[in-house]
Formats: C-alpha cells, sequence, structure tokens
C-alpha cells in the first residue's frame, strides 16, 4: 500500500453526514407469573458509534414455546443472536435484507438444535418479534403470537397478527408460525412513518392475552402522556400492564416492552450542506500538478460532471485513479453526496471484479476520490481489438457477472452496466468501474432533508421499469447483463436497437426479441434462449437473479436442437413468402376455372 492510501474496510465507520438514529426511551419489565421459569426474552439495543444512521435502533421480544424442551433457551438464543448479528451486517444492507437474513440464520440454527419438534415435543421453538427504528420509519419483523401496539395521540392501533389457531382458554391453542419450526420461515414485515411522541409496546401473550385493549388504553391514559417520558416512568407502565394481566388470570410468562420516539433525525438542508461542502472543489488539474502528494500524469476522461486523472503516488511511486467534481456542480447538496457515495460503496466492495476504492492517508485537503489504476480497454474496445470466440466472450460475461454479484450480496443495485463501465484488464481480469448511479438500499432508507439525486442508466441497456418508473432490483442489473451479453455475442443490440427510443409502456409493448441466432447463426440455442428470458421486458419473467442466468447461458442443453424456424428468424420474410405463396394458389385456381 502506498504512503497515502489504504484500503478502506467494509467495518468502518458511516462517513457521510447523512443523520444519526432517533432518539427513543425504552422501558421493560417480565416475570414467571405462575409458572415456574420464565422462558419470556427482551432486549433494546441502541446503535454503535457511527451506525445511527445506516441501523437504527433495535427492539426484541421472544416467547419460548413451553411444549418444546428448549423453548426458553430458544427464547434467550434468539433476542441475543438478533441484538448482535443485526448491527454485524454490512451498512449497505436495507432493514429489511439485514433482518431477515439474520432471523433467517437463526431459525436454521434453532432447527438445527432439534428437528422433532412435532412429533416428539423437543426442540428449541419460540415466538419472534423484532422492530427497529430508523431514521423516520420502523421496521417490523414478526413470527408468533407476540402483539406489537402503537399509541399515538390517544390512540392504540394492533399492528401485528397472530400466527395460531384455537383457544387461548380452552386450552387448545396451537402456533402455526415460529422459530425453530420450520425450515421455510415466513416472515410478516411491515414498514412505518415514524412520529415523534409514537409509543410502541411489545407483549407477549401471557400479557394481551389477559387483558383488553379497552384495559391497556385505560393504563396509558391514567397518568396522561406526560408521565412517560422517561425509562423510569416506562418501567413501571410496563410492570402494571404485566401485573394486572396476572390479576385478570394469566397463566403464562409475562414480558412487556415499551418504546418511546422523543425525537427523530432533524437534519436541516443548511446543516447537511454545511456538513457536504466540508472539502473545497479542486480546480481543474493538468498533468504535471500536484494535490494531497499525488501528481496528475494524464487526463483520462472529462465530461460535464466529472474529471479523472491518473495520478502517481511522488512518495510510493504507485498510480491511481482520482476523480473530481465538476465545479458545475459546487452549489447542489445532492450531486455532492451521490459524489461522496460512489468512494463509500466503492470502499464496501471487495472483489477481484470490482474496481476497488482507496482514501488518503494523510489529510485531505480538497474533494475527490481515488480507485486504483488498471490498464485495460473498455468491453467494446476488447471485442474490436481481439475479436474473441464463443469461450472467451463467455468466460468474459461470467465474470462481470461475479462482479455484479457482488453488488448484489451487499444490497446494491448497479442500474448503469454497459459496455463503457467495464474495463478489460490486460491480465484478464473484468473489473465493473463506474458507481455513479448505484441505489444503496440501507442509504435511501435514510430520510434526507435533499432530494436524493437519481442519475439512472443508460437507456440502451436500461430494463423497462427502471425507465419507466425509476425502480429496479437484481432484475433489473440482469436485464442490463444480458443487452451487453447479446451485444457481446452477436455484435448489434438486441430489439434493432430501440430500447434507446422508448418513452412509454406503449413503445415497449411494440419492442419483439429478435433472436440472437438470427443474427449469429453459429451461436448454441441454449444461450439464445438464456439470452430471451433475460431481456423478458416483464421483470417477473426473467431469472432470478444474474446466477440463475449465468447458469443457464453456460449449461449446454441436454438435446440438440435444429434450426430456427423462418417464422422466428425473420417474422417479415415469413410473411412476404407466406403471401406470395397465396397468391400463386389464387393465380392456380383461376387458371383452373378458366380452362
Amino acid at each position: 500500500m502506498s504512503a497515502v492510501a489504504e484500503n478502506l474496510s467494509a467495518a468502518e465507520q458511516m462517513d457521510l453526514p447523512l443523520g444519526h438514529a432517533p432518539s427513543v426511551i425504552a422501558g421493560a419489565f417480565s416475570c414467571a407469573g405462575r409458572k415456574v421459569e420464565n422462558e419470556d426474552a427482551l432486549g433494546v439495543r441502541l446503535p454503535p458509534e457511527g451506525l445511527g444512521a445506516t441501523k437504527g435502533v433495535a427492539a426484541v421480544i421472544a416467547d419460548g414455546v413451553s411444549a418444546a424442551e428448549g423453548g426458553g433457551e430458544a427464547a434467550r438464543v434468539a433476542v441475543s443472536a438478533f441484538l448482535g448479528d443485526y448491527y454485524s451486517t454490512p451498512q449497505s444492507w436495507g432493514v429489511e435484507t439485514a433482518a431477515q437474513k439474520v432471523i433467517g440464520a437463526i431459525n436454521h440454527w434453532l432447527l438445527g438444535r432439534g428437528r422433532d419438534y412435532r412429533d416428539a415435543g423437543r426442540g428449541f421453538v419460540c415466538t419472534f418479534s423484532a422492530l427497529v427504528l430508523k431514521s423516520r420509519s420502523g421496521f417490523f419483523f414478526h413470527v408468533g403470537d407476540a402483539r406489537l401496539y402503537r399509541y399515538r395521540r390517544g390512540q392504540l392501533e394492533r399492528l401485528s397478527r397472530d400466527h395460531c389457531v384455537g383457544n387461548r382458554l380452552s386450552g387448545g391453542h396451537f402456533l402455526t408460525r415460529a422459530l425453530g419450526l420450520d425450515a421455510s420461515l415466513e416472515l410478516d414485515h411491515r414498514v412505518l412513518a415514524l412520529e415523534e411522541g409514537d409509543l410502541f409496546l411489545l407483549l407477549t401473550d401471557g400479557v394481551h392475552g389477559s387483558l383488553s385493549d379497552r384495559q391497556i388504553i385505560d393504563e396509558l391514559q391514567r397518568d396522561r402522556d406526560a408521565a412517560l417520558d422517561s425509562e423510569t416512568a416506562l418501567d413501571s407502565l410496563s410492570e402494571t400492564l404485566v401485573q394486572r394481566a396476572l390479576a385478570n388470570g394469566s397463566g403464562d410468562n409475562l414480558s412487556c416492552l415499551c418504546l418511546r420516539v422523543q425525537q427523530l433525525p432533524a437534519v436541516t438542508r443548511e446543516s447537511m450542506f454545511v456538513q457536504l461542502s466540508e472539502l473545497p472543489f479542486p480546480p481543474p488539474l493538468v498533468p504535471g500538478q500536484c494535490l494531497d502528494g499525488l501528481r496528475v500524469l494524464r487526463i483520462l476522461h472529462e465530461s460535464r460532471r466529472s474529471q479523472v486523472y491518473l495520478v502517481q503516488d511522488e512518495a510510493s511511486g504507485e498510480r491511481f485513479a482520482m476523480k473530481t467534481p465538476s465545479v458545475n456542480f459546487i452549489d447542489d447538496g445532492a450531486y455532492i453526496e451521490r459524489f461522496l457515495l460512489e468512494s463509500w460503496i466503492g470502499s464496501r466492495l471487495s472483489h477481484p471484479g470490482v474496481i476497488r476504492h482507496f482514501r488518503p492517508k494523510g489529510a485531505q485537503t480538497a474533494l475527490y476520490t481515488l480507485s486504483e489504476w488498471c490498464e485495460g480497454l473498455t468491453l467494446t474496445e476488447w471485442a474490436k481489438a481481439c475479436r474473441p470466440g464463443f469461450e472467451e466472450k463467455l468466460k468474459v460475461i461470467g465474470r462481470i457477472e461475479q462482479g455484479l454479484r457482488a453488488f448484489h450480496r451487499k444490497d446494491m443495485i448497479h442500474r448503469d452496466l454497459k459496455p463503457d463501465n467495464l474495463l478489460v484488464c490486460a491480465d484478464g481480469r473484468v473489473k465493473i468501474i463506474d458507481f455513479g448511479s448505484v441505489l444503496v438500499r440501507g442509504v435511501e432508507e435514510i430520510h434526507s432533508p435533499i432530494e436524493r439525486e437519481q442519475v439512472l442508466g443508460t437507456a440502451e441497456y436500461s430494463a423497462p421499469e427502471l425507465v419507466l418508473t425509476g425502480r429496479a432490483d437484481v432484475r433489473s442489473d440482469l436485464f442490463s447483463l444480458a443487452a451487453l451479453a447479446y451485444e457481446l455475442f452477436t455484435g448489434e443490440s438486441p430489439f434493432a436497437g430501440k430500447l434507446a427510443g422508448c418513452q412509454g409502456q406503449k413503445d415497449y409493448q411494440r419492442l419483439e426479441y429478435i433472436p440472437a441466432q438470427v443474427r449469429c447463426p453459429s451461436l448454441p440455442g441454449w444461450v439464445d434462449r438464456a439470452l430471451e428470458r433475460a431481456l423478458s421486458l416483464d421483470a417477473d419473467k426473467r431469472f432470478a437473479d444474474s446466477h440463475e442466468f449465468w447458469l443457464a447461458l453456460s449449461t449446454p442443453a441436454a438435446v440438440t436442437e435444429g434450426p430456427v424456424p423462418l417464422l422466428k428468424r425473420s417474422p417479415e420474410r415469413f410473411y412476404r413468402s407466406l403471401c406470395l405463396a397465396q397468391l400463386l394458389i389464387i393465380l392456380l385456381l383461376l387458371l383452373l376455372l378458366l380452362a
């Protein structure tokens, strides 16, 4: 590593001015009730330093199933594992991705401890409900029969549903969903808009099963809202609800967890812009100039939005690509945030198929980003210069897919995969080199007073849903990958190059897939079928992800197919031939009649 740069680790603290977690107070009470052992578990965790904006505050409650021998242990493990592992997930992950992956792992661990709960009653099974408060939204994940309530402006609203059948009072009460019950876990998931003063109640069935909504409201309003503004008050409220349920005859363990939103992140446009503008824009640079010990060797690229230079560290001799923002956007907060985000993204991706980003080791005096410098050609230049064969093309597409999958594993959507954003290095490596349009789920969930810049992809390679709605998922990137693969195999754009001209739904409806074998007859049929499915204008008809597409593209079909029918190869020629044949038949019939 050079004297001025070091590779950023994925665990580095958030370095973008994106706000902080909501200010929250919490209180709780739990007891065994009339049972010998308390098999409930609950917990709240404030985010570690630097993770407030991306991870928020997490609260969990779990109820061990008493019929399972390890119910209590299951509840304790589920709570502690979630509160620990959730904050260890990548900052780029959205809350839904992070929570579901962590909960899924907990479920598999519990199943591994005891697989015969349904048959023999042995197992590690518990209900599970988690609430994450991030920025100005609440994210709720739920399986089982604990309940989440929200108390807002004097109104109590139940936000969860019970996954059970039967009646608690009669003893015929059975869970239909729980952790540790099935390998295929179905979680309820809700996203809630937060307001300051919101009070959330998480209750196990030992409490809500013996309290009506009216009784809960009575306790909430007994001392009015003003009394619920401290942790002591929330502890007292939790204990009161538990004791009242116990007095009403509850025979189960009883637990109550209360969270009150005291203050939501309040970043103003002005304060955010001040933070974004801490470093000045550097002036346009010319070869020979030096900035922070980095000497400009040559200009690699210039556009209205940015400049890219090849620079050399004077101390170590290492070379980097330096990207600087355009002075055209010096007062544009959304542009500056997007520029900073590119480096933040690059620092959290460690894959040979993605260009690496670095940060200056010493003091940085101006706004710029540093990435590794690789000698190579863009995909288009490589295809023209090297004239690769089918196997070489297939290998390159596989390497692009691997790099793309690195984005998807971090809950990022590239949104601008095209030949100019792909560098084929001299040693055969292929790198994705541009992050200017990348969507980061974990960042998009954070409220911003500045409307975020939406830099979408190039229309010629963009999926219809991205162009029409601005919304994208992994299948949108898959479409782009298939479009450039089609072009690499055939030398022509899919849909006869008409994608770039589509502006509305009707334009897309007029498009027809032209088989790749028409453009390149030697192309295997299984490759054409994979391309056709991946280039479906309906996202639901594509492969589920890029790796599934790659497997279909690279796996030869078991049965060798004949030539492509004329109707599929060239519809115009087919219908012209059909009309000519009909005309000849009519002429023959007329001659027979006249004879």
